[in-house]
């Protein structure tokens, strides 16, 4: 059985888990050995890509947050892009939304 049937068919909710997880259990050893092989690796893959995004979006917030404090002491907007790599306006968005804020 392919890890491609798991990625792309198979999502389960709770309930459905551990009724899946009693039936591996059923089956001959070496046949649900490779069952939970292919989880296994399917659960990692899902935990890497999972820490990979909740990277990705620490450092696009800490950057949000070091823009607008420069914003607030009064840089201009086109020392913000370049001291954070955001787009101009990425920047007046922010710019935007602290000026709503008061």
């Amino acid at each position: 059985m392919d890890s491609w049937f798991f990625e792309t068919y198979l999502t389960l909710n709770e309930e459905e888990e551990h009724k899946f997880k009693e039936e591996v259990k059923a089956m001959e050893p070496k046949e649900g050995e490779k069952i939970m092989e292919v989880i296994t690796s399917y659960e990692r893959k899902g935990i890497e890509l999972g820490r990979k995004e909740g990277i990705e979006q620490g450092i696009e917030q800490g950057i949000a947050l070091v823009a607008k404090r420069m914003l607030e002491q009064g840089k201009e907007v086109e020392e913000v892009v370049i001291f954070t790599g955001l787009s101009t306006d990425k920047i007046e968005r922010l710019k935007e939304v602290e000026i709503a804020r008061g």
